[in-house]
C-alpha cells in the first residue's frame, strides 16, 4: 500500500519512545483522597501527573492544590464512578484561593474538566456537585505539562472589520476579553418601557447597536442591571431582555463599550472547509462569550448557504468547535461579550478574561479534477484513484442498474487526521440527490470494506431543491486507509442518474486529539481455566471505582485487571504499539497489525488454544490482591508528540505452580488505547 512507507517511519519513531514509555516503573502517582479538604485552607496537595481516587458527599465541597515550577498547558479532568451519571462542576483559582480564574461544568459527559495555560505558581481547584444531592465517587487527574505553543497573540485594537486581525490556516492566538469601558453617563428621561429607555443626552441612531454595547443602571430600581443595547434612534435606547421595572426619569444609566475581537482570514481556494475554535485561554479565562461569522463587509454570513452563524457558548460548557465549507472571499470570525448572560454556578466565572482562538483551513479543489474510472468502479480493485485536495467528476446511472455506485480512493491515513468531503450536482444532466459513505479497508487482499458511516445532506452550497452530501470527521487510526463510494439516493426515496462532482478537503491534524480506548474479548474458551483475565477501564479502590479512564498526554493512565486467580495471584502485563499479527498473516508492525489485529496461536509455545493479540515491547509482572485484581498505572509524559499514540496490551494469568499448560500462562482479553491530547 501506498501510504506503508509513511507508516512505516512513524512506526519505527515511536517505537523509540514506547519502550521508554511502556517500561516506565508502576510509580506512585495513584492516591487516595485525604479527608478533611472541604474547605481551602485544608485543600490536599497534589503531585502533577497524578491521580486521586476521591469520594464526594452530598452537599460537599473537595479542594485540592497543586504547584507548577515551569507553567504551561495543563488538563485539570475528572473521571466518574461506578456509574457515569456523577455530575459535578470544577473552579480554579488562585494561590489565595479567592480569585477564580475558571469554570467548568460538563467538560466530559456531566464530569467536569480544563484544558488551559497557566503560569508557575500555586493554583487551588475546587469540585463541587451540580446539586446539593450529588454524592458518589470519582478520580481527579492532574497533567503533568504540556506545551502547544501559540502561533502569536490577539493584538488590540481590533474590534471592527476594519481594525481585524488576519489569521492564516493553523493560528493559534492567545486572546483576551478586556474589561468594558463607560462610554456614556446619562439618566433616563420620562417615557420608558423595560425595555426602551428614553435618553437625555441626543444620540446618534444606531451608534450603539453593534452588539458590543450594553446599558447599566446606576439607581433606581433597575439598578445594577445590565442588558445588551439591540437599537438606539436619537432619543432611545433598546435593549434586548426586559428590565425588572421600567426606569423612573432620572434614574441613572451609563452605555458601557465590551469588548469584541474580530478575526480576519481569507479563503484563495474554490472552497475550503474551515474550523473555528475557542476555547479555555491562560487564567483567567473568560466563562462566557458569543461568536459570529462575517461576511467581507461585516455582515452575518448567509445561515442557509455557510450554515449557524452566531450563537452563544454553551451554559455548562463554554468549548467551541465550528466548522463549515467556504467559497473563495474574505470572512471574519467575531468573539465577544455573550449576548445573554449566565446565571447559575457558571457565572461564577469570570466574564472578562483570556481564551484561546484557533483556525484551520483545509482547501478542497486544488489538486487537479479526476474523471470516473471506466465502468465497473464500485469495487477497491477497480476504484477510481482520488487523492486529498482533488475534485472527482462522475456518473450514477439508477441506483437498481449496472452503475447503482461509484468508488474513489485509496486515502491513507498517517497519523490523525481531520477530511472533509461532499458532492455537488455535475454538468448537464446533474444528479440533485447523494449519498457519500466513508468506508475503511479491512482486508487489503481480499478488498474487503466496512458498512462504512454515511453521510446523506449538508452541502448547503449546492444550492436551493438539492440534497448533496457533506462529511466532515476526525480518524483518529494512523495506518488506516479508506475510499469513498458516491451513490443515490441521498434524503428523498427516489433514485436517480446523472452527474455529480466529489471534493475532499487536504488532510489535516485535527485541533485536538481525543484519547480513545476499546476492548476486545479473546480467550473466552479453550484456554486453561474458568476466570479469564480480563483488562478494564474500571480501577481504583473497592470503594472508589473510576469510570471513563482514558490515555491522556501528561495524564496517569490506570486500568484494572481481575481474575488473576492462579497460585499466588501473579500474572504478565503485554505492552505493545501493534498487535500480534494483521490480518492474511500481516506482520507486526504493518497497518493492518493495528486497525485489523489477530491472535497469534501459542501452541507452538506449548498453549494450545490460546492467543497473544499484543505484539510486546514491555512485559510487566502483576500481583493481584486476595480476589485476584490489581491496578496498572501507567504514567504518559507530558509530550504533545505522543497524541495519536497507540498502545496495545493484555493481561495474562501467570501460575507457574499449577500451571494450565506448558507455557504456564494463560492470556485474557486485549486493550487499544489511542493517546489523546485531551478528554473531549
Amino acid at each position: 500500500m501506498g501510504g506503508f512507507p509513511a507508516f512505516a517511519t512513524m512506526i519505527r519513531t515511536h517505537s523509540l519512545v514506547a519502550s521508554s514509555l511502556l517500561a516506565a516503573p508502576l510509580l506512585a502517582q495513584q492516591f487516595p483522597e485525604v479527608e478533611p479538604n472541604d474547605v481551602v485552607s485544608a485543600a490536599q496537595v497534589v503531585a502533577l501527573g497524578s491521580q486521586v481516587n476521591c469520594t464526594l458527599a452530598a452537599g460537599e465541597q473537595d479542594w485540592f492544590e497543586f504547584t507548577t515550577t515551569t507553567g504551561g498547558y495543563y488538563l485539570l479532568s475528572l473521571a466518574g464512578g461506578a456509574t457515569s451519571s456523577l455530575d459535578t462542576q470544577m473552579e480554579l483559582y488562585d494561590a489565595t484561593g479567592t480569585n477564580v480564574l475558571a469554570f467548568n461544568d460538563d467538560g466530559q459527559s456531566l464530569l467536569s474538566s480544563l484544558f488551559l495555560k497557566l503560569s508557575s505558581g500555586t493554583y487551588k481547584l475546587k469540585v463541587v456537585g451540580f446539586s446539593a444531592s450529588t454524592a458518589g465517587a470519582y478520580t481527579l487527574d492532574v497533567s503533568d505539562t504540556s506545551w502547544k505553543p501559540p502561533t502569536g497573540i490577539e493584538l488590540e485594537p481590533n474590534d471592527t472589520v476594519a481594525t481585524a486581525n488576519l489569521v492564516a490556516d493553523g493560528a493559534q492566538l492567545g486572546c483576551e476579553m478586556n474589561l468594558p469601558v463607560s462610554v456614556l453617563a446619562d439618566t433616563a428621561g420620562a417615557a420608558n418601557t423595560t425595555t426602551v429607555i428614553q435618553a437625555s443626552t441626543a444620540l446618534t441612531a444606531g451608534q450603539y447597536a453593534d452588539g458590543r454595547h450594553w446599558l447599566r443602571f446606576t439607581s433606581g430600581a433597575n439598578a445594577n442591571e445590565e442588558r445588551r443595547i439591540t437599537a438606539n434612534t436619537a432619543g432611545d435606547l433598546t435593549v434586548d431582555v426586559v428590565f425588572p421595572a421600567a426606569a423612573a426619569a432620572g434614574d441613572a444609566f451609563e452605555v458601557l463599550a465590551c469588548d469584541a475581537d474580530v478575526f480576519r482570514f481569507d479563503v484563495t481556494a474554490p472552497r475550503a472547509l474551515v474550523g473555528i475554535s475557542v476555547t479555555e485561554g491562560s487564567g483567567s479565562w473568560v466563562s462566557g462569550y458569543s461568536w459570529e461569522v462575517l461576511d467581507s463587509a461585516g455582515a452575518l454570513v448567509n445561515s442557509a448557504l455557510y450554515g449557524t452563524n452566531a450563537g452563544d457558548s454553551g451554559t455548562f460548557n463554554a468549548r467551541l468547535t465550528s466548522y463549515r465549507v467556504l467559497p473563495t472571499g474574505t470572512w471574519h470570525a467575531r468573539i465577544l461579550r455573550r449576548k445573554v448572560a449566565l446565571t447559575g454556578a457558571p457565572a461564577s466565572g469570570p466574564a472578562n478574561g483570556n481564551y484561546h482562538f484557533e483556525l484551520k483551513v483545509r482547501d478542497m479543489n486544488v489538486g487537479g479534477v479526476v474523471a470516473e474510472a471506466a465502468e465497473p468502479n464500485s469495487t477497491v480493485a477497480t476504484a477510481t484513484p482520488i487523492a486529498a485536495g482533488q475534485q472527482g467528476q462522475g456518473n450514477l446511472t439508477l441506483s437498481t442498474g449496472a452503475d447503482a455506485s461509484d468508488l474513489w480512493g485509496p486515502i491513507t491515513v498517517s497519523q490523525q487526521t481531520l477530511v472533509c468531503f461532499q458532492t455537488d450536482a455535475g454538468a448537464a444532466p446533474a444528479m440533485s440527490d447523494t449519498t457519500v459513505v466513508l468506508r475503511q479497508l479491512l482486508d487489503p487482499v481480499a478488498g474487503t470494506l466496512s458498512a462504512g458511516s454515511s453521510a446523506t445532506s449538508g452541502n448547503v452550497l449546492a444550492g436551493a431543491g438539492t440534497s448533496h452530501a457533506r462529511g466532515t470527521f476526525n480518524l483518529l487510526l494512523p495506518g488506516t486507509v479508506y475510499f469513498l463510494e458516491v451513490r443515490s439516493p441521498g434524503t428523498t426515496a427516489a433514485t436517480q442518474a446523472g452527474n455529480y462532482v466529489l471534493e475532499i478537503s487536504l488532510l489535516d491534524t485535527p485541533p485536538y486529539a481525543a484519547g480513545n480506548w476499546a476492548t476486545a474479548s479473546a480467550n473466552g474458551t479453550g484456554c486453561g481455566t474458568p476466570g479469564v483475565p480480563t483488562i478494564s477501564r474500571v480501577m481504583g479502590t473497592s470503594s472508589t471505582a473510576s469510570f471513563g479512564e482514558l490515555p491522556i498526554v501528561g495524564q496517569t493512565l490506570v486500568t484494572r485487571t481481575t481474575n488473576l486467580n492462579g497460585a499466588g495471584n501473579l500474572g504478565l502485563m503485554l505492552l505493545g504499539i501493534t498487535g500480534a499479527q494483521g490480518i492474511n498473516g500481516a506482520l507486526p508492525g504493518t497497518p493492518e497489525s493495528v486497525y485489523s489485529p489477530l491472535g497469534l496461536d501459542l501452541g507452538f509455545l506449548g498453549a494450545p488454544g490460546c492467543t497473544s493479540n499484543v505484539d510486546p515491547i514491555v512485559v510487566q509482572v502483576l500481583a493481584g490482591d486476595a480476589s485476584g485484581t490489581v491496578d496498572h498505572v501507567l504514567p504518559i509524559p507530558g509530550n504533545l508528540f505522543l497524541a495519536g499514540f497507540v498502545m496495545f496490551m493484555q493481561p495474562c494469568k501467570w501460575d507457574f505452580a499449577t500451571p494450565v499448560n506448558a507455557l504456564g500462562i494463560q492470556p485474557g482479553n486485549w486493550a487499544r488505547a489511542i493517546v489523546g491530547s485531551r478528554t473531549f
